[in-house]
């Protein structure tokens, strides 16, 4: 019996067994002149490596027998090449998806048509890889589970798409919003963005306000820069209230400064923010990472449980 876990790395033992059916060991003693066999008539074969040879006599019973192994490897570089490269390549490929633009209208089409050639693609193979169910090799379950998951990323497909395209009139969940800011980790770009801007922002508030403080009369700064800054914050905000006047003098100080603003509007509430649109955008990028980190994992793991540091 064949054993094609590993395939197409796997190693068999082609034993040959010497038997003298007729004459028992009192008529017939066989002897080994070495401990291997011979190769001086050999001739190399395409899809085995014969590395090692052994011989062996066994003497109990009535029989004595004789045991020729041949210890052979399969070469691997034909099916690593022409059925798991392509396949591999195929889904990735196939995670390119969530890269398009949801409006170009060709992702749903893209996936299926990727799908597709990787079904074709193992129909033709089917052929080089061993028809035995005991065991099954390795590299069944390894083909198959890509498969699922390039079905999977059509499925994903069509639920991004459902959320690019949702009706803006209906507002983004609650959840939905506290799960974004948990995967955009905003709480955490705000902790180190205060940290590292708070000394480079009063360091601009000082020098703006000792700006401001000194007189020139030919160029008038504070009128220009109250003309060209009050515009963009009542266009934000959407109102000119008192909080909205502690934002305004606040950018007046800065000068140019727009980090400070966007930082005060930041305190809006997280579902005025975030849209169907946005959250969409969100799902694919993650979507994209997950799907291409399964493919890495998948084959590193077919490579370890072939090559035997990883048993299954």
């Amino acid at each position: 019996d064949i054993d094609v876990t590993h395939f197409p790395f796997d190693r068999q033992v082609c034993t040959i067994v010497m038997i003298p059916w007729n004459y028992r060991h009192r008529e017939l003693q066989l002897f080994i002149v070495e401990n291997n066999i011979k190769l001086d008539n050999f001739t190399e074969n395409g899809e085995w490596i014969l590395y090692d040879t052994a011989a062996e006599r066994v003497g109990d019973g009535p029989f004595e027998y004789i045991y020729f192994k041949l210890y052979l490897e399969r070469r691997s570089s034909f099916f690593i090449i022409n059925l798991f490269i392509p396949v591999v390549l195929l889904v990735f490929l196939n995670c390119m998806v969530f890269l398009l633009s949801a409006d170009s209208g060709e992702r749903i089409g893209y996936a299926i048509t990727c799908l597709l050639a990787i079904t074709v693609y193992l129909t033709l193979v089917s052929d080089t890889i061993p028809k035995s169910s005991k065991p099954i090799s390795v590299l069944t379950f390894v083909l198959m589970v890509l498969l699922i998951l390039s079905t999977l990323i059509c499925f994903l497909t069509i639920i991004g798409l459902r959320f690019h395209f949702r009706s803006e009139r209906k507002p983004l969940p609650k959840w939905l919003c506290k799960l974004s800011r948990i995967l955009r980790c905003k709480k955490i770009r705000k902790q180190f963005g205060r940290i590292f801007k708070s000394d480079c922002r009063q360091r601009r508030i000082r020098s703006a306000e000792n700006q401001h403080r000194s007189p020139e009369p030919e160029s008038h700064p504070g009128v220009s820069q109250q003309t060209e800054f009050s515009k963009p914050i009542v266009s934000i905000v959407g109102s000119s209230d008192g909080k909205d006047a502690s934002i305004y003098r606040q950018s007046f100080h800065l000068g140019e400064s727009s980090e400070v603003i966007y930082e005060d509007c930041d305190e809006l509430p997280e579902y005025e923010l975030e849209t169907w649109k946005t959250f969409a955008k969100l799902f694919d990028k993650y979507c994209f990472i997950l799907c291409v980190s399964a493919v890495i994992i998948i084959g590193a793991l077919y490579f370890m449980i072939s090559s035997g540091r990883l048993s299954v």
